[in-house]
């Protein structure tokens, strides 16, 4: 509750901005083992099978890219991006 009240006091509405796309966030305060990963692929997978084409942003943790930031394919090297990012090119086709 003290992040959030932080946060908000920091925050302003000045701060936002607008995008001309749609963004979906999964995350949460927990790291690993809690679904976000799973999810994130469901989630892709539904939406490329409604004619949508999402686009996954993510830290890279693990990575050592030598420039951010990079874009991911199958042919990524998996210490440029690490582990999870190649996993959800694999499984997402993002």
């Amino acid at each position: 509750m003290v992040v959030v009240l932080l946060r908000k006091k920091h925050q302003s509405n000045n701060d936002l901005q607008k995008l001309s796309v749609p963004v979906i966030v999964i995350g949460n305060i927990s790291v690993g083992g809690t679904g976000k990963t799973p999810l994130l692929i469901a989630l892709a997978n539904i939406l490329k099978s409604k004619g949508i084409n999402p686009g996954i942003i993510s830290r890279g943790y693990g990575g050592k890219a030598a420039t951010y930031p990079l874009e991911v394919s199958l042919d990524t090297n998996v210490t440029e991006c690490g582990d999870e990012a190649i996993l959800l090119a694999e499984k997402t086709g993002c």
